[in-house]
Order: structure tokens, then sequence, then C-alpha cells
């Protein structure tokens, strides 16, 4: 009997305190350890119109000090609990996160919930993390894999937020006041945008623990509500292949991106697509590998995936190749990307994907701690939990001809965009198939 046979999730039970604050409770006595995450729905995507980088900013400085704490103080808290305050931040959604050991799940809660629902938001500290996101972003640009990834955002999402960068430009850092970030938490942060869990070996009252440390916790009651200034518009989609050059001189090797707009996290396709894209290059063994690496030579690593968010999401395709190859490289990947779209995949392919899917799904949930995140995730793209007890089910369910279908439904090889970051130079004379081609310098994107 293998491993996925043997899978059965951890069971949880669903509370409300009496704020309104939902929390999903995960026992697992097996070790005397604990985990509280809490997450909002609220991402980097509601940053101010002008002042994006607003969401990175405040959850950097949410733990520099409380309102009975200093940030030395709150630090010195934390690090003799044996433990660290950490975060996690996307577009859609913004996770705290705390670990501990059983006996010290007073102490902890104690802290944790300080942080969270009493931020002091320091002048000085504010000042100290703008000027660090400043001087991270103007260097930014020398890693040019990452920069690559944050332009073709950009390139693919337009003015959508999704296309902004997390940490902000220097010119929107720039232009955040401190006011900007305490209206923005009071707006936001709020028990009913957020849902907390706690797993591991908690103790019989710990609803009560909670309700002591977040019950009189009450925030804006202006939720879902967003600044006049936010605005989520729809992405138009491509009609035709369009290329764009980033040039920059310093580079040695050409980092191309190719992708469209797609499906978000909820749609009923995004398995079967996931599946598809293993197939195609979601894995070691994927077409994209076997033919671009492997036989080709051309890249030592091609990946493709479909990045899924809330409201929308895109097909992403990566490599990077030598300067004198983008044109060949651009051919091979796209006669792939078309060929796929027209035949699709084998039986024989889906079922070796479905069995990795369910490897990897088995690996990623198998600590308590990491199916509750899980479930945070879920909650923040509104798919029901159910999700993580009916995967397999729903992988199982996958036939050849819908997986087939949803290729020719969702992959669109003519409507593609194609970034690359190289010295314009040194490429441009390669790219007559894929005229015409827009220039940008690379600085235009920090």
């Amino acid at each position: 009997m293998s491993a996925v046979d043997l899978y059965k999730p951890y069971t949880f039970t669903q509370k409300k305190l009496s704020n309104g604050l939902e929390v999903l409770l995960i026992k697992d006595d097996e070790l005397p350890y604990l985990s509280f995450d809490m997450m909002f729905k609220v991402g980097s995507k509601m940053d101010l119109k002008g002042k994006e980088g607003l969401m990175s900013l405040l959850v950097e400085i949410l733990d520099k000090g409380t309102k009975s704490r200093s940030a030395v103080q709150v630090m010195e808290d934390v690090e003799n609990l044996g433990t660290s305050f950490l975060y996690s931040l996307d577009d859609d959604s913004v996770s705290f996160s705390v670990d501990t050991l059983s006996w010290l799940d007073e102490k902890t809660l104690e802290i944790f919930s300080e942080i969270i629902t009493q931020p002091a938001f320091l002048e000085k500290e504010f000042n100290r993390a703008k000027e660090k996101s400043i001087g991270w972003v103007k260097r930014s640009a020398e890693d040019f894999s990452s920069y690559s990834n944050r332009a073709f955002n950009k390139y693919l999402y337009k003015d959508h937020p999704y296309g902004f960068y997390q940490n902000g430009s220097v010119k929107s850092l720039k232009a955040i006041q401190l006011k900007d970030i305490t209206e923005f938490y009071s707006r936001y942060f709020n028990p009913k945008q957020a849902v907390l869990s706690v797993s591991g070996r908690y103790s019989d009252n710990i609803i009560e623990q909670l309700e002591k440390v977040f019950g009189k916790w009450k925030g804006n009651s202006e939720i879902n509500k967003k600044a006049d200034d936010i605005s989520i518009s729809v992405v138009p989609s491509v009609k035709k292949a369009e290329v764009l050059l980033v040039n920059h001189e310093a580079a040695v090797q050409s980092e191309i991106r190719i992708g469209h707009i797609s499906l978000n996290r909820s749609h009923q396709d995004y398995l079967l697509v996931t599946a598809a894209n293993t197939v195609l290059g979601g894995s070691f063994n994927s077409r994209l590998m076997k033919r671009i690496r492997v036989q080709k030579g051309l890249t030592y690593n091609i990946h493709s995936y479909f990045s899924a968010k809330k409201e929308l999401g895109a097909f992403k395709l990566g490599l990077a190749v030598r300067n004198s190859k983008v044109g060949t490289a651009l051919l091979e990947v796209i006669g792939i990307l078309e060929d796929f779209h027209k035949n699709g995949i084998t039986e024989e392919e889906l079922e070796k994907a479905k069995q990795l899917l369910k490897n990897k799904f088995i690996t990623s949930v198998s600590t308590v701690d990491n199916f509750s995140r899980l479930l945070l995730y879920l909650n923040s793209q509104e798919i029901p939990y159910s999700y993580a007890e009916e995967y397999f089910e729903k992988l199982n369910d996958l036939s050849l001809d819908k997986v087939n279908e949803g290729i020719k439904k969702h992959l669109h090889p003519t409507k593609i965009k194609i970034l690359i970051l190289t010295h314009a130079d040194k490429v441009k004379s390669q790219l007559q198939d894929f005229e015409p081609i827009t220039i940008k310098d690379y600085k235009s994107f920090l």
C-alpha cells in the first residue's frame, strides 16, 4: 500500500470568538509543540495607488514596538520564548506566525496578540524600514532572474495591482508616509478580515485563552471597502504575440519570460491545468526540460506553471540562455507550446502527472502546521476547506479528454507576451520572426 493510499488529512474544528474572529483548531499531541498562525485577507494588491510597497512596509514594522513594549523589548521577549515572529506576504493575503512549546502557550499568545492588535508604528522604525526598502529596491536589478520576474509581472498585468512589485518602487516608497500605514492598518486589520489557526498540542481551554487576548479586539467595522484611489481593473487579453526587450548592458546572458493572463485560483479547471503543466514544464522530466536542456543544451533550467491568484492568474514560463542563443531558444520553446496546445498529452503522461502531484501534496501537508497553513491559504482564495480532503478524488477524476480540452482552452501560444532581459544590441538581430519589438531600459522598472 502506497503513502497515497494511507493518506488522511488532519481533522480540525471551526470556532468563532465573541468578536467574530474565525478560529481553526487542529489537534496533534505527538510533540509538546504548537503553532499560532493568523491570516488577513489583505495583500499587497490593496496598496494605495502610487504608494505601492505600503503593505510590505506595514508588516516589516508591525513587530517593531507595541503600545506597551519597545521594539527591543518585543525582540527580547520573543527571543526568550525561543521562537520568532514571522510573516508571509503575497498579493492576496498576509500571514503572521509563531511557534512555541506547549507550556509556553499563554506567554506566547500574550506577545503574539499584542504585536498584531496593538502595534505602536513608531516614526523612527518606519523611517528605518523605508530607507532600507528603498536601498533594497535600488539593488534589486543586480539579481537578473528576480528582476526579470518583476518586470514580467508588470508587462503581463499592466496597471492591475498584481503587476506592481510587492516592495514598491523608489518613487512609490518615497511617497508613503507613516499616516498611510496607520490608516491602512485601521481600515483592514480587524477580526472579521482574519482567520487564526492553532495547531499542535494545545490545552483544553484554548478558546478561553484566545478569548482573553483577542476577544476585546474590534478594529474598523468598515471591512471590505477599498479606498477611492485603489483600482482593481480587469487586464485586457493579448490578441497576438508581443515582445519586450529590457535592455541591461551588463547582462552576459538573457533571461526569457513567456506567458499570458489565465484562470484564477478558484477556477474549476485549476487542478486540470496543473496536471497538464506537470507534463509541459512543471517537473524535471517535463517536455520542456527534455527538449531545451537535455537534447538541445540551451539552458540549465526551464520551467512553466500556472500562477493563479484570487482574481486572475497567468501562465508563465522562464529560462536563461546565452545571448547568442535567444532566437534559437524562443523558436524551440514556442514550437513545444504549439504542439502541446494542438496535440495535448498522453494517458501515460497524465497518470505519471497525477502520481507526482499526489506525492507533492502529501509532502506539503506532512506536518500539522503545514496543514493549518494550507487551510488558511484556501480561505484566502475562497476555496472550501474540503479541498484538502477531496484533492485525490478530484485528481483521480481527471480524464485525458478533459485535460486535453483544458489545454486548448487555457494555453494560447499565439497570444503570449515575451520579455527578454538582455543586452539588446546583441540579441535583437535574432528576433526577425517576432517583430515588432519594444525596447525599454531596465531602470524603468525600478
